[in-house]
Parts: C-alpha cells; structure tokens; sequence
C-alpha cells in the first residue's frame, strides 16, 4: 500500500510540475499548461501508475543500484511513449506514428515518464531522509 500512495504522490506532483516545461516552449503559455496538464493527468493517472509499479517489479529483482537505475531509463521512456500513443490512438482515429507532430508527442510521452521517474527517485531520497 505504501508503494501505491508513493507512485499516487509522484504521480500528482507530476502531473502538476511537468507541464511547466512544454507550455513555456508554446506561444501562450498559460493555455499551454493546460493543455499538456490535461494530457498529464491521463497519462500519469491512466498509464503512469501501472507501469511505474511494473517496471519497479522487473527491476527490483536486480542488485546493484547502477543497474537497476540503467535498466529502468530505458523501461520508463518506452512505456511513455506506449502511453501517449495510446492517449492518442484513442483520440485520433488515424494515427500515423511517422507523423512529425506524433513523433514529437512520443517524445514528450518518454521524456515525461523519465521526468516521473527521476521525481520518484528523488521523492523516495526526501522520504528516507
């Protein structure tokens, strides 16, 4: 239960946090924010959750930090990925994965997943503390 409130607190403080950093690159950054604080919450809440505890399953079998830290990079980018390209699946009827705009969501779904990763990490450093 414990695992769960964690991935539930890191999940909402992501949610909230990331997109400060896309809606800044837009040309009206408040209704940015909003937009991506919508694709964020599904994300996160919908995929996030369920793939960080099944990723920190996988990996926690393996011993040594190191590795499981380089393991676990490349897991939480490709499940982001998988998890906006879901969201947009759903949203889209024809989705073109070569597409440059589904490319680049692709990429803002994996570096969003690695940016929960490295929260949780650091939320589980302040919570030992």
């Amino acid at each position: 239960m414990k695992r769960f409130a964690h991935d539930l607190m890191t999940a909402a403080v992501a949610t909230v946090l990331f997109p400060l950093g896309p809606a800044l690159l837009t040309i009206e950054p408040v209704s940015g924010y909003f937009f991506y604080l919508l694709f964020s919450a599904i994300a996160y809440f919908t995929f996030g959750i369920g793939f960080s505890a099944f990723i920190d399953w996988l990996t926690g079998r393996l011993k040594h930090p190191r590795v499981r830290y380089l393991v676990s990079l490349p897991l939480y980018a490709a499940a982001g990925a998988i998890a906006i390209s879901a969201i947009l699946a759903t949203l889209l009827r024809n989705l073109d994965l070569l597409h440059a705009d589904t490319a680049s969501f692709l990429l803002i779904g994996a570096v969003a997943a690695l940016f929960m990763y490295h929260l949780s990490l650091a939320l589980q450093a302040i919570r030992r503390k």
